[in-house]
């Protein structure tokens, strides 16, 4: 996933609208997505490499700290992917690993956090004959107050066959901060339309 020009795009029928790269379309096209999903795949995804971007609106998670709640968030998403992993398992504090990066220009009264992990793994999916592969994600978490309590979250995903081409270090790290500049861009564009998706008038 490399950084590109980003153009503004609808989600759910109008209600929110974000910016996201050129060159990525809607996946409820090819596949039938859930309703509090909007998910995102690279038409130029070839056989070594996958990208994909997912915005889940979910209810906000009561935790500790929000950085807590950023870490829950990603725990369940790793844990449907990638069953048994669990990122920073080996650090004293994981919850140093979540930044803060600046809230939607629509929405200063949230909150926005992102994490990024990388990994080898299956491609999202746990079966034998699925393809090894470098996973990098990118999750950005919007947490939601007023009016709404919601935690909007943005996905970035990029994988990469490893059996085609194998990522140096400084590939991967590459990787990540780009993915990293992406989703702070993607989620200073997001606003909201219309309040009603969240039952809000």
């Amino acid at each position: 996933m490399s950084t590109v020009p980003l153009q503004p795009t609808d989600l759910y029928g109008g209600a929110m609208r974000i910016s996201l790269p050129e060159g990525f379309i809607d996946a409820s096209t090819l596949r039938q997505i859930p309703d509090h999903q909007e998910v995102f795949v690279s038409s130029n995804a070839s056989t070594s490499q996958d990208d994909s971007i997912i915005i889940e609106l979910v209810e906000r998670l009561e935790k500790e700290s929000d950085k807590q709640a950023v870490l829950a968030h990603l725990d369940e998403i790793l844990e449907i992917n990638s069953p048994g992993y669990k990122f920073g398992a080996d650090l004293d504090n994981r919850e140093d690993s979540v930044i803060q990066i600046p809230s939607p220009t629509a929405l200063q009264s949230s909150s926005a956090y992102l994490i990024v992990d990388s990994r080898q793994a299956q491609k999202w999916a746990t079966t034998s004959s699925s393809k090894p592969m470098h996973l990098s994600l990118a999750l950005a978490v919007i947490r939601l107050t007023s009016p709404t309590s919601t935690d909007i979250l943005v996905t970035l995903n990029s994988g990469v066959d490893t059996q085609e081409h194998s990522l140096s270090s400084e590939e991967q790290a590459a990787l990540a901060e780009t993915l990293k500049r992406l989703a702070t861009s993607i989620v200073a564009s997001l606003e909201v339309r219309d309040w009603g998706l969240f039952g809000e008038e």
